[in-house]
């Protein structure tokens, strides 16, 4: 038996945050980091982290989730790039400096 949970079982656990969690997140970013968000759900905080961060790359493995992210009506950063997979089976991107993972 495979000791990684399954994808249900891995998003039963996902819970939205508040701002003054992301908030707290956000304190720690500088210009030049490279943000690896794994499990970066609609994408509340990886926008936010966007427009800090040099670059970010938000991992999340539900499509429905990611698409309420990408289909938001405010405008898609350039500098976020999506990445619909699941992160514990994910080579990450070599050029990432900071992780977030809130859990």
């Amino acid at each position: 038996m495979s000791s990684i949970l399954s994808a249900a079982a891995w998003e039963a656990m996902y819970s939205p945050y508040d701002q003054p969690t992301y908030q707290a997140v956000l304190d720690l970013l500088k210009p030049e980091d490279v943000v690896l968000d794994i499990g970066a759900g609609d994408l509340r905080l990886a926008r936010q982290m966007a427009l800090i961060a040099h670059k970010v790359y938000a991992i999340e493995i539900n499509p429905l989730v990611l698409e309420k992210g990408l289909t938001s009506r405010d405008p898609f950063p350039a500098n976020l790039i999506s990445i619909r997979a699941d992160a514990r089976r994910l080579d990450f991107p070599t050029d990432s400096t900071v992780g977030v993972l809130l859990m």
